[in-house]
């Protein structure tokens, strides 16, 4: 059956919208010709046919994507594997950490010729899409090719179920068989069985994200003094936070910021200028000094290793109603984590931190400034929640094997 007709209406009178945005975000976003052909469902000149693909959108996606995929790297190394994105940032961090014969091209917009130019060139074994990529004309031109889907780490937001009812028959249209949906808990289940999923398409297999590599990319931060980090901040918030360290008046720590955004470092550098804060900003080789008071990590793929370093992680997206950033890289990293009140886009991942006893969750900056102060005079209690994060994200170690049991049966079924 085809996608909905309402769904195939509206992407025929919003397609010159979309392809406009595609090629704004050539220029905004580091993109390049590669990426706009290539979304347009263009130009695949990779010598890979017949591969295991799997579908990571962007930088979050790939991050939790790569324990899963190395070890599909390793367990079919004489297979091929193509690894897709939406964004460049995403594709950069591939390139960085993955092996040379993993290949890699950018997904094409949900377009029906894009789509089938793109299966046609590739013919993958299998899609493994991460999380919440609910595509109709790729997803039915799958189903055309026999090609079985498996939603990995499968999740669904508050936003998705509150969307508009009309919406619901074309998110339904990708979740009926054949595809197989393996959530990250029971939760997310009753999600996806709300939105229109069979009970018997839906596994309870673990949050993929608990697996994610320890490994990290060697950089030099020239920091020799001990810092607070802000990582992943939004806009909106980077002010909340530079009122909050003018306000501690602090003086033995630094405040790095790493915005999720690096674009943004223009309006970020005029917030600190307004402050009147001394600060150095990390893509113009700027070095910490003595009397530097904040440092811009405007940076893309660093940020793990930049918290290896942090006293204190305040994860961003959450003093702002942006549902929150992933906290499980600093909870396995032993970081004493504080995070705002807007975190539903992770609320499972902080409620069971919470029970740990290894997250702090402030309700606004007010309450940010005094736990803040409290953490940093009481170094026994940063410890205790950076070492109870650590020991709860080792309790879910064994998610990796499940993950990779559930591909193994599906292409042992293919086969």
């Amino acid at each position: 059956m085809k996608p909905p007709i309402r769904y195939r209406l509206a992407l025929l009178l919003l397609s010159p919208i979309i392809v406009i945005y595609i090629f704004i975000s050539v220029f905004r976003r580091g993109g390049s010709w590669r990426f706009l052909r290539q979304r347009l469902g263009f130009t695949y000149s990779q010598n890979i046919s017949n591969p295991i693909w799997l579908h990571a959108a962007s930088v979050g996606e790939v991050n939790a994507a790569l324990p899963l995929l190395l070890k599909l790297a390793h367990t079919y190394a004489t297979d091929s594997l193509l690894v897709t994105t939406n964004t460049a940032t995403a594709a950069t961090i591939l390139q960085r950490k993955m092996p040379d014969h993993v290949q890699h091209c950018y997904l094409p917009l949900d377009f029906k010729n894009a789509v089938n130019r793109f299966l046609q060139r590739h013919k993958p074994r299998c899609a493994l899409i991460m999380e919440t990529e609910l595509w109709p004309n790729l997803f039915y031109g799958c189903h055309q090719a026999n090609i079985p889907i498996c939603i990995i780490n499968a999740r669904l937001s508050i936003k998705t179920l509150n969307a508009p009812s009309w919406t619901f028959p074309i998110l339904s249209y990708c979740l009926q068989p054949p595809i197989q949906i393996l959530t990250r808990s029971e939760k997310d289940r009753q999600k996806y069985l709300q939105l229109g999923a069979l009970d018997e398409s839906i596994n309870v297999v673990g949050n993929i994200k608990y697996a994610t590599s320890h490994a990290t990319d060697p950089i030099t931060l020239d920091i020799d003094r001990p810092y607070v980090l802000a990582a992943s901040t939004h806009a909106g918030e980077e002010d909340l936070l530079l009122a909050t360290w003018r306000k501690l008046d602090i003086k033995d720590h630094l405040l790095v910021m790493v915005p999720r955004y690096p674009e943004r470092r223009e309006e970020i550098i005029k917030l600190i200028q307004n402050y009147k804060f001394s600060y150095a900003v990390r893509s113009k080789d700027e070095t910490v000094e003595s009397n530097t008071q904040i440092y811009l990590a405007d940076t893309m793929g660093e940020l793990v290793s930049i918290m290896q370093g942090a006293t204190i992680v305040f994860m961003g997206g959450s003093l702002v109603p942006r549902g929150g950033q992933n906290i499980i890289e600093p909870a396995r990293l032993g970081k004493a984590i504080i995070t705002g009140p807007h975190t539903f886009t992770f609320e499972e991942d902080v409620a069971a931190l919470t029970s740990a006893d290894a997250i702090i969750q402030v309700k606004d900056a007010s309450e940010l400034a005094s736990q803040l102060r409290l953490l940093l005079q009481d170094r026994t209690l940063a410890e205790r929640l950076g070492h109870n994060a650590g020991t709860f994200i080792a309790t879910q170690a064994n998610v990796l094997p499940r993950y990779l049991e559930q591909i193994e049966n599906l292409l042992n079924d293919r086969s």
